[in-house]
């Protein structure tokens, strides 16, 4: 599928971004959990580092971790991990940078979306620019950041078959793709607004008459912004 001007735009900007935050500080900003080799400006962890995780390990260099679901809705309620937050719009995540800025360095927020390949590193490489934006360079207030390689699918996948005997931490236990043919209109119609969310809007004049919009099921009865309790990520 072609590219819209404003993605190349946003793929550029993403580039240059990288490129000039490469030289990340290691010394002042410590990873936490082991990551695998990637140029992307969000380090990288395998599924077997997220099950790690959940498992309880990694206890002595992480107080508390948060991932962030970044598929759309309907992919969501199809099988999602234990204790996964669905968020899929920038606005959402500036809200939670700007609620939890407070809390301990030791808190790693893990995105993933369906193969983490567009999504999860897209609004990943936002929130650390954004982080970015609010710090003086190399300090973040979240260092802990990190994709998971893969996505879901791989996350699941493994799960059943490496690890039948152990707890899935999927529920429900299932996988529902975002190409699934029993929700090819909402994917259409997710996939333009998310793609609409990354495009700058040019100031338009206010119509004479103005026109009714009829609000889709697009992020199902959700405000335009994330809900005021979700917002703490541990309140």
């Amino acid at each position: 599928m072609p590219l819209s001007l404003c993605e190349e735009r946003d793929n550029a900007a993403a580039a240059a971004a990288e490129t000039s935050c490469m030289d990340l500080d290691e010394s002042v900003n410590e990873l936490a959990l082991p990551t695998v080799p990637s140029d992307h400006i969000v380090p990288k962890i395998t599924v077997g580092t997220l099950r790690r995780l959940l498992t309880g390990e990694f206890r002595d260099k992480i107080d508390h971790f948060v991932i962030f679901d970044c598929r759309y809705y309907y992919e969501y309620d199809g099988g999602h991990i234990e204790g996964a937050l669905n968020i899929c719009r920038k606005v959402d995540f500036q809200s939670v940078f700007k609620a939890n800025r407070h809390l301990s360095k030791r808190v790693a927020l893990i995105f993933h979306c369906e193969y983490s390949k567009d999504r999860a590193p897209r609004l990943a490489s936002f929130f650390r620019n954004f982080d970015r934006e609010q710090n003086k360079y190399p300090h973040l207030t979240f260092p802990n950041i990190y994709v998971v390689e893969g996505g879901y699918k791989r996350f699941y996948e493994e799960s059943v078959k490496l690890h039948p005997r152990s707890p899935s931490f999927c529920t429900p236990n299932n996988y529902i793709s975002m190409w699934d043919e029993r929700w090819k209109d909402e994917n259409k119609r997710c996939t333009y607004k998310f793609r609409q969310s990354w495009c700058v809007r040019r100031y338009q004049p206010p119509r004479r008459r103005p026109i009714r919009v009829t609000r889709g099921p697009l992020f199902r009865d959700r405000a335009d912004s994330l809900p005021a309790h979700r917002v703490s990520l541990f309140s």
